[in-house]
């Protein structure tokens, strides 16, 4: 923490550390913007000379490439969207658990985002997922209608449902058809001459 009255080499260190920009890296490597963009997606694509100054500079100022940034450009975020009914359930614990591990071992990582059964919270956690530009949502909704999933279903963003059969995307809907498994189950106990 510094003040106000802090000298400008002390405010500038500070800058430095907290918030440096791809601009900063580069003038303090000596080089162009694009060539630190170069550094930081290829970085055998630069002479070794600059590519050393700019990751000698990355390292001094502790840059972050800025991840929203990035998946705007590359349309692609390495993140995947789940919405999930509820937070505290057994069920949407397991859930969460199985996919985050698939997830990781891609090399992705899981925003979570929930609905609590509720129309207005479904709705804004998918439009919560599909602003964070995701590169997949999984969805688990109950108070959202089909056409409303039917139209997330039709954009861009690559969307599975779970627990949840809608009409039109039956191959990505992933459900249990619990009136067939009743009657197998009934018709197995019947069979067994159990009444």
């Amino acid at each position: 923490c510094y003040h106000l009255g802090a000298d400008s080499s002390h405010r500038d260190l500070l800058k430095e550390k907290i918030m440096a920009t791809i601009k900063d890296v580069a003038k303090k490597a000596g080089v162009s913007i694009s060539t630190v963009s170069r550094v930081i997606n290829n970085p055998s694509a630069v002479v070794e000379s600059k590519r050393n100054a700019v990751q000698q500079a990355l390292e001094e100022l502790n840059y972050k490439p800025n991840t929203l940034a990035r998946a705007l450009v590359s349309r692609k975020s390495d993140c995947i969207g789940l919405m999930v009914g509820e937070l505290g359930s057994s069920f949407f614990s397991q859930m969460m658990e199985g996919i985050d591990r698939i997830v990781m071992n891609a090399g992705k990582h899981v925003i979570i985002t929930s609905g609590y059964h509720d129309k207005k919270r479904e709705q804004e956690a998918a439009e919560f997922l599909m602003a964070r530009r995701v590169d997949g949502i999984i969805v688990h909704a109950k108070a959202l209608s089909d056409e409303y999933l039917q139209n997330m279903a039709r954009g861009t963003t690559p969307v599975v449902f779970i627990n949840r059969l809608v009409p039109g995307f039956e191959d990505r809907s992933i459900y249990l058809d619990n009136q067939q498994g009743a009657y197998l189950a009934t018709r197995h106990l019947i069979a067994n001459g159990h009444r």
